[in-house]
């Protein structure tokens, strides 16, 4: 079974935008009415957040010119043995092979 973890890489983005301080970003998410104290955002930036509020990421992403994929990225486990499945938990399409369909309507001669 595959455990699947996820990289946080919003001190690698920041950086790449010449922002270097966490205090960078306290501003900019004001302008976009996102009001965080300093500790919350050290906290979003320095650590892995196990949960992050949809219009904080947005904001995040906005400051940053970034998406959320740039921001977090899918990691699998060493160990881990891939498995491949949709979001419903059914064999992704790939894995799927097709079965010749019968027709409704008997054969006439």
């Amino acid at each position: 079974m595959a455990t699947i973890s996820y990289d946080w890489r919003i001190r690698q983005v920041m950086a790449e935008r010449g922002l270097f301080m966490t205090s960078d970003l306290i501003a900019p998410l004001r302008q976009r009415n996102v009001v965080l104290s300093n500790a919350q955002i050290y906290r979003i930036v320095t650590t892995k957040p196990k949960r992050i509020n949809v219009d904080v990421l947005m904001a995040i992403c906005d400051v940053l010119e970034c998406n959320p994929a740039d921001l977090l990225v899918n990691t699998l486990l060493p160990g881990s043995k891939k498995f491949v499945a949709s979001a419903s938990g059914t064999p992704a399409v790939g894995s799927l092979r097709p079965i010749k369909s019968k027709s409704p309507f008997p054969e006439s001669d």
